[in-house]
């Protein structure tokens, strides 16, 4: 029996980080013989890039500041919403998707723990999610790695083809289940395919073992 967890999701989502603590927890309490494979969904590109307007704002708010502190503990700060209200700002998932592609490449055994910071500092501290520098500046503070090696890397055409092939497979699973957006986790066992809920770690990490 061959067991793999895939974790997708996008760093610009708020729902995703609103379950970024119990996704975590999980991948960290999943027996060894189980491989997660994490895949960045670019949910916000070509005709789904999102513009910011108010009305997008008061649902990041609410999802961020009401539901999300309830949920699962995590909170969207001011400092995000302060950047969204930023003349010209929109949601678009290219550019974080290539981050953490190159990260794969350049650091893959510390690939997870930057996404996660990746997304957090978007969430929590307000972070330039369209500025290349200060993802380079995040990375090195991450993983110890060469800051101006992963700034090459993340304009290089080869990190767009691999964090698009990543993308079409993350598209391609979430149809299989019929699940609509993200975060979304897919367990596959010998082949067959089933969602588990990504917001409580404990229920899904007894759900995917008693499916064994």
């Amino acid at each position: 029996m061959t067991a793999q967890l895939f974790n997708i999701f996008d760093t610009l989502c708020g729902w995703c980080f609103v379950a970024h603590n119990e996704t975590r927890k999980l991948v960290d309490d999943l027996p060894d013989d189980i491989a997660v494979q994490h895949l960045h969904r670019k949910l916000f590109v070509g005709p789904h890039e999102m513009d910011i307007n108010d009305g997008m704002i008061a649902m990041v708010r609410r999802v961020g500041q009401e539901i999300a502190p309830q949920k699962t503990g995590a909170r969207i700060s001011d400092a995000h919403i302060d950047f969204l209200c930023r003349p010209g700002t929109r949601y678009n998932s290219e550019l974080t998707a290539r981050a953490f592609a190159g990260a794969q490449s350049l650091a893959p055994h510390e690939a997870y723990k930057f996404g996660v910071a990746l997304q957090k500092a978007v969430f929590e501290t307000g972070l330039d999610f369209n500025d290349p520098k200060a993802i380079s500046d995040l990375f090195e503070k991450v993983t110890k790695g060469d800051r101006a090696a992963f700034l090459e890397v993340l304009q290089a055409p080869e990190t767009a083809r691999k964090a698009e092939v990543t993308a079409t497979l993350a598209r391609k699973l979430m149809t299989q289940v019929g699940s609509n957006g993200v975060p979304c986790l897919i367990l596959s066992v010998d082949d067959h395919l089933v969602q588990i809920d990504p917001y409580d770690a404990k229920a899904a990490r007894a759900e995917i073992l008693s499916r064994l």
